[in-house]
């Protein structure tokens, strides 16, 4: 009798196992591509955005160092115009993309 009820047991237990995971939401297939095609366009945007920053800082370095090396007005004025270039870009990108907390760094 012992082992019938034991047998009855583990019976239900499955049963109960199965149904529990019958109740369970599958991960859909459409859901993952969502999301890997989501992270792809994430990744490519970050990519591009900081190929941008570089050149832009590059640029403002070189112009920088060319004011540095041979002080004169023109080279001011042009070192000025890059930094104002790239502190407009700067801001347009944390405007754009809605950057939580941007203004509150300092």
């Amino acid at each position: 009798m012992a082992n019938i009820v034991r047998r009855v047991t583990l019976v239900l237990v499955l049963i109960g196992v199965r149904s529990i995971g019958a109740l369970a939401i599958p991960t859909s297939t459409a859901d993952e591509a969502v999301n890997q095609a989501s992270e792809v366009a994430a990744r490519t945007f970050v990519d591009e955005l900081e190929s941008d920053i570089l050149q832009l800082n590059y640029n403002t370095t070189l112009l920088s160092w060319a004011y540095e090396t041979n002080i004169t007005d023109d080279t001011l004025m042009i070192r000025d115009d890059a930094v104002a270039e790239q502190s407009r870009f700067l801001k347009v990108a944390v405007m754009v993309h809605d950057v939580p907390n941007a203004g509150n760094r300092y």
